[in-house]
Formats: structure tokens, sequence, C-alpha cells
């Protein structure tokens, strides 16, 4: 599979925008992070490149597992593993993402960190667009700015088909009417 993509950005011409495009990118968000709460810990504690908060857990297991419990359990708080695929393969969780809903609607991430083997896709810029565009202080350096990026048309969600290169998604949008109270689902029904 590496010789075939590898083959591919060749035949692109260098447009790594074309290759891109391509390569149908898939990404997929799971919600349930506590029945891989390894590959969170992994991802939280382990990456630097694509680390934007850089906040870190305890190094103890019990320790780092008792914080992500307790953080995916919160009522304000919606996390979620970022799963890539691509024509090539799977790249697995590649990202995770806990972002806080603050009192008067404004949302913040807490967590949104990626592995480098999406180094140069644009999923964390895609991922953060999906979020509506929470508000995230960068901590130190990395290498993308996933507020900075516009349409990310290479990628679409998983369960979307691409048609005439344009996603098309299976499900009608749905809409959410009532009062306030609806608030407290708002954020559930946004990411499916």
């Amino acid at each position: 599979m590496l010789e075939k993509r590898k083959a591919d950005e060749v035949a692109a011409g260098g447009s790594n925008l074309e290759f891109l495009r391509s390569s149908r990118i898939r990404i997929a968000i799971e919600h349930d992070v506590e029945s891989h709460i390894d590959r969170v810990i992994e991802l939280v504690n382990r990456t630097n490149q694509l680390n934007f908060t850089k906040r870190r857990l305890p190094e103890e297991r019990a320790a780092a597992e008792a914080a992500i419990k307790r953080l995916a359990g919160a009522f304000d708080v919606q996390a979620g593993l970022i799963r890539v695929r691509d024509k090539y393969g799977d790249y697995g969780f590649c990202g995770f993402f806990a972002m806080q809903s603050l009192p008067g609607g404004e949302k913040v991430l807490l967590h949104y960190c990626f592995s480098c083997r999406i180094l140069n896709m644009g999923v964390e810029a895609f991922v953060y667009q999906i979020l509506n565009r929470p508000g995230l202080t960068i901590n130190g350096e990395v290498l993308s700015d996933p507020a900075g990026a516009d349409s990310l048309d290479w990628i679409a969600l998983a369960g979307e088909q691409e048609q005439d290169g344009a996603p098309e998604r299976h499900s009608p949008p749905f809409f959410l009417r009532g009062g306030c109270d609806l608030a407290a689902i708002d954020h559930y029904a946004r990411m499916v």
C-alpha cells in the first residue's frame, strides 16, 4: 500500500492538493472513549507536533485512566477519538479531542491532539471545522494551524460518499425546535 501511495503522490505531479483529493480521506468520530482508553492516554501523553493544548495526563496508568474517565463522564464535556481512513488503508485512531461547554454557550478545547501519521492531510483542521471552531489556546510549537484552513474538500465524514467530487450525505439534516432546554442536547446532535 505504501508503494502505491508513493507512486500516486509522484503521479500527482507535485500537487499535494490533487493527491489529497484523489486519496478519498474519511474520518469517523468515536465518542465511546472509555473503550479505547489506552489509545487516548497514548495520544494525550505522547503526541507533540500536533498536540495543540499540550495538557498531559499523569504518567501513572491508574491516575491517567481515572482522569480520562472523569473528563469523559462530565456532563459539560464532549470527547471523541478520530479514526482516519483513505483508499490506501486504515490509519486507526489518530486524534483525540475533549471540548467543554462553558456557561453562556462558548465551547473550548481542553485536549486537541493528533498523531503525526496524518500530518499534512488536513485532518486536524477538518475536525476543528466540524466542531464549529471552538476556543483553542495553542500551547507551544505545533506544525499546523487548524484555524487557518479554509475549505477542506478532500476530507469527508465516514458514511458520506463522493459523487462528482463533492461529498453527499446519506441522511437529511435535522433541526431542534423548542425552548432553551434543548441546549442540553444540542452538542450531542452537532456531531451526528
